[in-house]
């Protein structure tokens, strides 16, 4: 997306010992032609960050990763 009206937003924060991270993005869906080939077929960035939270906050944290309405949102909760 182009442009001045794709807003996003970030918030941060820590309670004691709970960091959270939240994150949301507008997106379009796009044709397969219209996606750089190398970007639509990795897919494992995601799949990467669950891991790498899973090996350094084992049972201490919790990643949501939703899509609706055309928006892309991370919510993501640590116990540090």
């Amino acid at each position: 997306l182009t442009g001045n009206n794709h807003p996003i937003r970030i918030a941060l924060g820590l309670d004691g010992n709970a960091f959270s991270f939240y994150c949301e993005n507008t997106y379009r869906d796009m044709t397969s032609g219209e996606m750089d080939a190398t970007w639509r077929e990795s897919g494992i960035g995601i799949q990467n960050t669950q891991k790498r939270l899973e090996l350094l906050f084992a049972n201490r944290h919790e990643l949501k990763v939703d899509t609706m309405d055309y928006k892309f949102k991370v919510d993501l909760k640590i116990l540090l």
